[in-house]
């Protein structure tokens, strides 16, 4: 029972799914008839926690689950597609087919969302355990059917996999983000048709960077893989390029100009890897025309355990999304305020660049590549300004101990209230 209560946890963590909502329907998605209630005298309850509930079965084994398996396929939108045998017992998978939004757990390949797993094995008293995990939009209700031991069960067919539509139409790129299992941050910025989103992590881990080029090769969203360049040096430092076109649809190209390869590149993706394990790092800078969509696919790279080496921000990738809070500064209208970028002391290099996030129409703004920018009011409102601080610095390499450069790229932003 022990290995059996592990393997679900150990489940419930690598699918990402959370707590289950067993007592509470109030964000329901998928409403599933209660086991225990079906189950009736042919079953006990012996575990409920927070990722699913177990029942111990005797004399009925296998023809309970069967039947079970059988009222959730022919009554409710799940289907019964995928089964693996373990040294801990047999487990059933049994996905989400309606139409809500809402995820229940991280989707497999297919974009799927799980709705239940089953565990079913035989302990060494020779009773059966069920087990069931859910995420936490499933609940369970008594469906008033119940199990009836006159019937004898088979396990239901199995389903040919249905693909989860996109949630959105038209051309689509998957989310970096999301892809490098949400184990570091990125920047971003605004560029001409497009976005530029950088991803800064540590070089052991760059087998996850040419893994994101391969999803957009092979992943079917529509990208072609136009052309490749690199460079290579011999102390195994390499940068790589990759240009995506997105044949048949009305995408409009980012550009960019390549020294020393290529002058000037477009296409609907531009990616450069800087696979640069002699510095200590590996960037991915991924720039993205402004007509696809970033989707979390539910892809995820095979490389876990990411070192980020810049404090950017968390996903979407390309999306600063809201910023909250209360405003910095207040101005009224026809005024000018001054803001600095936060520097580091000792720096090599610095590189400035300023941007508008929110409320642009309400402001003009001065020195956009300057350690300092100037804001002047024209509209009441409120106003996000932001500054990307690009910037190097004498460091230590924590390997051999010798000197060395740090990089870092963090982006400060400044909330201004505009009043009449």
């Amino acid at each position: 029972m022990k290995k059996l209560l592990a393997l679900l946890l150990a489940l419930a963590l690598c699918l990402g799914l959370g707590a289950t909502a067993l007592a509470n329907g109030e964000d329901a998605v998928l409403v599933l008839p209660d086991l225990g209630s079906w189950l009736g005298s042919a079953g006990e309850l012996l575990t409920q926690n927070e990722f699913g509930v177990s029942y111990i079965v005797t004399d009925e084994g296998i023809n309970t689950l069967y039947g079970y398996m059988t009222l959730l396929t022919e009554n409710y939108p799940v289907e019964f597609s995928r089964w693996e045998d373990g040294a801990s017992g047999t487990a059933h998978y049994l996905y989400y087919t309606g139409s809500e939004t809402l995820s229940l757990g991280k989707p497999d390949e297919l974009g799927r969302p799980l709705a239940l797993l089953i565990v079913y094995s035989k302990n060494k008293l020779d009773d059966y355990l069920i087990e069931l995990l859910v995420p936490d939009a499933v609940v369970f209700e008594d469906s008033g059917q119940r199990y009836d031991p006159a019937v004898t069960y088979t396990m239901p067919a199995l389903q040919e996999p249905t693909p989860q539509e996109p949630a959105v139409s038209g051309p689509v790129i998957p989310d970096a983000w999301a892809f490098f299992n949400e184990e570091v941050t990125h920047e971003d910025e605004s560029i001409e048709n497009g976005t530029k989103a950088v991803f800064g992590f540590d070089p052991a881990h760059a087998a996850a960077a040419y893994e994101y080029v391969d999803l957009l090769e092979n992943g079917g969203f529509g990208l072609t893989l136009a052309d490749t360049v690199g460079q290579e040096w011999s102390n195994g430092d390499s940068t790589h390029y990759y240009f995506f076109d997105c044949p048949g649809q009305d995408v409009a190209p980012v550009e960019d100009y390549v020294p020393d390869v290529r002058d000037d590149v477009s296409g609907a993706v531009l990616l450069q890897i800087n696979d640069w394990p002699s510095y200590g790092w590996c960037d991915v800078i991924i720039q993205y025309s402004e007509d696809l969509t970033v989707v979390d696919t539910g892809d995820r790279s095979s490389v876990t355990g990411l070192v980020d080496l810049r404090e950017y921000k968390s996903g979407p990738m390309g999306g600063k999304g809201p910023r909250t809070g209360d405003a910095d500064y207040t101005m009224r209208v026809g005024e000018s305020l001054r803001l600095d970028c936060p520097r580091r002391f000792g720096a090599n290099t610095e590189q400035f660049r300023w941007a508008v996030d929110e409320g642009a129409d309400l402001v003009s703004l001065e020195g956009e590549i300057s350690a300092s920018a100037t804001v002047t009011a024209r509209a009441p409102g409120r106003v996000v300004v932001s500054v990307v601080y690009d910037h190097s610095y004498d460091t230590t390499d924590i390997l051999t101990g010798n000197d060395t450069y740090g990089f870092a790229a963090p982006t400060y932003y400044f909330i201004i209230e505009i009043t009449g």
